[in-house]
């Protein structure tokens, strides 16, 4: 999961991706991200990825906003924040994901704008990430 964060695939709404730092083992980076808002700014992240492997074989991990010298803020850049826990299990050959999360994308937003892009953007994310994942992992 966190391989999938840290290159993100392409997409209408991704400007910018720079990992700003990654450990030797791969399971922790920190990331920036700017993305092109509909009708509003571009907000940007800049957010710590970190994944563990369990004992029983799942894969718990987080994902949270921090300040970094490398990317301050940038005017006309909303810098939105997020936390995400997430667990990433397998049960008899089906991957089972399982996320908990706060955004908070700051600046001003229509609910109107923030509902419909919650309902495709979700979709969209999920599906690419779905597909994204077979390639790279499917046997």
């Amino acid at each position: 999961m966190a391989d999938y964060y840290m290159n993100p695939p392409p997409s209408e709404m991704l400007k910018e991706v720079e990992v700003l730092e990654k450990s030797d083992d791969g399971n922790t980076a920190i990331i920036y991200w700017r993305f092109a808002m509909p009708m509003m700014s571009d907000r940007d992240n800049v957010a710590k990825i970190h994944q563990v492997k369990q004992e029983d074989g799942s894969f718990f991990g987080y994902c949270i906003t921090v300040d970094h010298e490398k990317k301050p803020t940038v005017k006309n850049v909303v810098r939105m924040y997020q936390r995400i826990y997430f667990k990433v299990t397998d049960i008899d050959g089906v991957m089972h994901y399982t996320e908990i999360s706060n955004f908070d994308m700051k600046g001003y937003m229509p609910a109107k704008l923030m509902n419909m892009l919650i309902a495709s953007e979700t979709e969209k994310e999920f599906s690419s990430m779905y597909k994204a994942m077979l390639i790279k992992y499917a046997k």
